[in-house]
């Protein structure tokens, strides 16, 4: 994995952070983190908030989350950012190498926040569909009902499984 030597002066760690202002230095940002790039360039992106965690399964050192429906913002800019339409459809996240660390919540429940993490890599709310990789993986979601959701592990993998639906037109904010 690239040393964190590579990233720009303004030592852009988050994704969403303001000094992460354009999609080149998002893009630096995640390959110095071992982030696909090729992720970074997606327009599409899971939005946690409005998204419905219905079911979490475990089998072995896999948990696999399903959103359904998740909330996701398109964009031809950065989406959770800039003007874009918003679509239902379902979503899964798989951990591998992981361990739930607290008890399951009652499901299915809605989203309040959530961030996922990789290595120093935050994605604070917004993740980029579709989405795959490898490292220090740290999940964290926050249900409505003030049930926390956390998950750990080694490699993530982040996709569609169903039909968009189109919900609304969003406005840049």
């Amino acid at each position: 994995m690239p040393h964190n030597s590579r990233l720009q002066p303004t030592q852009c760690r988050s994704l969403l952070s303001p000094k992460c202002a354009t999609l080149r230095e998002r893009h630096r940002a995640a390959e110095a983190q071992g982030v696909s790039p090729l992720n970074i360039m997606d327009r599409e992106a899971i939005e946690f908030h409005d998204s419905v965690l219905s079911r979490i399964d475990q089998t072995g050192e896999q948990v696999r989350l399903s959103f359904e429906p998740a909330y996701v913002h398109r964009s031809s800019g950065d989406p959770g950012r800039d003007a874009g339409t918003g679509w239902s459809v379902n979503v899964e996240l798989t951990v591998f190498g992981s361990v739930p660390r607290v008890t399951l919540p009652h499901l299915p429940g809605d989203v309040w926040d959530g961030g996922l993490r990789i290595n120093d890599l935050e994605f604070e709310n917004v993740v980029p569909l579709p989405f795959e990789s490898t490292g220090d993986i740290s999940l964290a979601l926050e249900l409505t009902s003030g049930e926390l959701v956390q998950v750990t592990g080694t490699r993530a993998a982040l996709s569609v499984v169903g039909q968009y639906e189109f919900v609304e037109n969003v406005p840049a904010g």
